[in-house]
């Protein structure tokens, strides 16, 4: 098989006669490519009013490492998340630095970038489905994906430019793998290339090699440039997957998410595929943006079994693309390979993720989606009569029209974490992070009973993370519940031994309550994991030697 011209679906054989110029004229991909990018900055326009919110406080706002061009370079062999010594994206956290430097530091910038880059993306839609689908349908991808909903979080919050730029380069990558012209030296290195930016951008990136595989043995039946391919990509990844390893000491560097690590393996895998179905709605059928799917201790204890299977028929599926793509390549194929490597390493199926659910997580997985659904309905629409075809086109710019009114008034829920939070809790008043964020939001405004009563009401969704039973704990104390306090700190102690926040203001508390010998035998306790801690040895100390 050879490269398709644009406007032609399906692919070319080898032996077909040379194919017409595109419906529309040569102006057509250009036409198409535009409406995308105006599609994709008119729903975003207000974005460059928003502020920081939510990730982007501590990521931008408070992350000095990025404010001096001077410390950048420090930032750039530093984990991405500072605070919990997890992820590392060098390429965005450089590409924060230059933002800030540029801006001083102002929302805009960060939120104007963002919007941007969603367009280029957009564009790439466009400009890789026409490869095989005809200006209208091509144009109908990239406008359905600039205005998808489900985009919302990746393109209005500052931090979702890994995803923006991670897919940029994923795109690349399969424009370079399915391009014929190129030489072949050029091919290699600049699909190397793309594969470095794209996991230099996001961990999701690992799989460059397998679009790059799949778009070469889609255009071309050649097994040894499909692996040759594969190879280059892999080669432009390693330098990375060796700094992650010394930098995070580990090739996955995220701490699962706490409903995770409450349960065993099966009861992990047992979620990630109740929670796999919805990943797949969200981008098949636009809707409001949820943004918090934490499960409850019952849905973790007990999964929906008809959504767990039909997460396994959705992974059987996968795998059926996959072999059907090495057997039988063809762009339908393609599209769903392209959706399924990108969602698997946020799946949770095999690497546990810092997350249950996120629509951010969703923003590349949903090109091979807009693609699959735009390239199966290209050649039905086709052999429709004239008025049953602008009826077709007509229901798609409504579909479009419809999502790009969701994502619009979207938009503003990301000018601030409380609005943000607000959205949380109103939206999946079931997820007990939204409330435990609406604690937080409430514990800096000094706001201490209406933050108890959210950790409370946290609590009661679920008890099995950390930072809420001590959150949670310490709000007792002020409210002078100490023997409420009291058993939150036990809890969160037998529960997660090496607790240190916890421990120390425990040990305090007894210690207040004339417990002397209890908080000692607290730390002792403590220092038997960890005794370098000289905090505990010093207040431990300190009650011996004051101990009647």
């Amino acid at each position: 098989m050879t490269s398709t011209s644009a406007g032609v679906w399906p692919p070319a054989r080898r032996d077909a006669p040379p194919t017409r110029a595109p419906a529309g004229g040569a102006r057509a991909p250009i036409v198409a490519t535009i409406a995308a990018v105006v599609a994709a900055l008119a729903t975003y326009a207000l974005a460059v009013r928003l502020g920081f919110a939510y990730d982007d406080e501590p990521m931008l706002a408070s992350n000095r490492l990025i404010h001096s061009l001077a410390e950048l370079p420090d930032a750039l062999a530093r984990p991405y998340w500072l605070q919990y010594g997890t992820l590392y994206r060098p390429l965005t956290t450089l590409a924060f630095g230059i933002d800030w430097a540029i801006g001083g530091g102002a929302p805009w910038l960060f939120h104007l970038m963002n919007v941007l880059w969603h367009a280029g993306v957009s564009a790439l839609v466009v400009r890789l489905a026409l490869r095989w689908l005809p200006p209208v349908a091509a144009g109908l991808a990239g406008v359905a994906f600039a205005v998808h909903p489900v985009h919302v979080e990746a393109v209005c919050n500052g931090v979702g430019r890994s995803e923006l730029m991670s897919a940029a380069a994923l795109l690349g990558v399969a424009m370079v793998a399915t391009n014929t012209t190129l030489r072949d030296r050029d091919r290699l290195l600049l699909a190397a290339l793309l594969s470095f930016a794209a996991l230099g951008a996001k961990e999701g990136g690992v799989v460059a090699p397998a679009i790059a595989a799949a778009g070469s043995w889609v255009v071309v039946r050649d097994r040894a440039r499909a692996a040759r391919l594969a190879l280059w990509c892999t080669v432009g990844i390693a330098p990375l997957l060796v700094a992650r390893a010394a930098i995070l000491g580990t090739l996955g560097g995220d701490q699962p998410h706490m409903a995770f690590q409450a349960t065993s393996w099966w009861g992990g895998l047992q979620l990630a595929l109740a929670m796999l179905p919805r990943s797949v709605a969200l981008m098949l059928v636009p809707q409001r943006p949820v943004y918090e799917y934490s499960p409850t201790s019952a849905a973790l204890a007990d999964p929906d079994p008809f959504m767990m299977a039909l997460g396994v028929l959705l992974v059987v599926a996968g795998a059926v693309v996959v072999v059907r793509c090495v057997r039988r390549p063809g762009w339908p194929a393609f599209c769903l390979l392209f959706a399924a490597v990108t969602l698997a390493p946020v799946s949770n199926l095999f690497i546990r993720a810092g997350i249950v659910l996120a629509e951010r997580t969703l923003y590349a997985p949903s090109i091979g989606l807009v693609l699959l659904l735009a390239t199966l309905a290209a050649p039905a629409v086709a052999t429709l009569r004239p008025v049953a075809r602008r009826l077709a086109l007509g229901a798609a710019a409504l579909w479009c029209g419809a999502s790009a009114g969701l994502a619009w008034r979207d938009v503003p829920v990301w000018n601030s974490t409380a609005s943000v939070v607000q959205a949380f809790t109103e939206r999946n008043p079931r997820s007990y992070a939204g409330w435990m964020f609406l604690g937080n939001v409430h514990m800096l405004r000094n706001e201490r009973p209406q933050a108890l009563a959210a950790y409370q009401r946290a609590l009661a969704l679920f008890d099995r993370d950390h930072r809420l039973v001590h959150a949670a704990a310490v709000q007792m104390l002020f409210a002078a519940d100490t023997a409420e306090a009291e058993y939150w700190f036990r809890t969160a102690l037998q529960r997660w031994p090496a607790a240190r926040r916890s421990r120390t203001v425990f040990a305090r508390v007894l210690v207040a309550r004339g417990r002397r010998d209890e908080a000692i035998a607290v730390l002792d306790a403590g220092l038997k994991l960890e005794p370098d801690q000289r905090g505990w040895v010093a207040l431990r100390d300190s009650l011996r030697t004051a101990a009647p």
